[in-house]
């Protein structure tokens, strides 16, 4: 399917295609739609995917540089070990209520724990 003529850039067939890189899953595009990157107006996520696998399909585009840029800062940031662990968290232990609050109570008894040792080792040595 093509979406331009041969004069134009090219703009709109690469920017469906970089967005058909970034959508693999449904959580992708309620990702995409919660973040306002793209909106929804079907009836399901899965009809999204599944339009955006179609019109790729076929789809032929020379490299914009721009979105080549953006791509390349995407693959970097997404390497980075920080945001890597990170995600690692919060996909691990902020994803359910009672996960987040049994973590904040292991940090708050740890820090308890630390400040008695403290007040102990200091009247120690008064």
């Amino acid at each position: 399917m093509v979406f331009e003529n041969v004069r134009n850039s090219n703009c709109v067939n690469s920017n469906v295609s970089f967005l058909n890189d970034l959508i693999d899953t449904i959580k992708d595009i309620e990702l995409l739609v919660f973040s306002g990157i793209i909106e929804n107006r079907m009836r399901s996520d899965e009809d999204v995917t599944e339009v955006f696998d179609k019109v790729t399909k076929g789809i032929v585009f020379s490299e914009n540089p721009h979105l080549m840029g953006v791509q390349t800062r995407l693959i970097c940031h997404c390497k980075t070990s920080r945001y890597r662990w990170r995600a690692y968290f919060i996909h691990t232990y902020l994803t359910d209520p009672w996960m987040l609050i049994s973590l904040l109570a292991a940090i708050f008894l740890l820090l308890l724990t630390v400040l008695q040792t403290l007040y102990t080792v200091l009247s120690y040595y008064k």
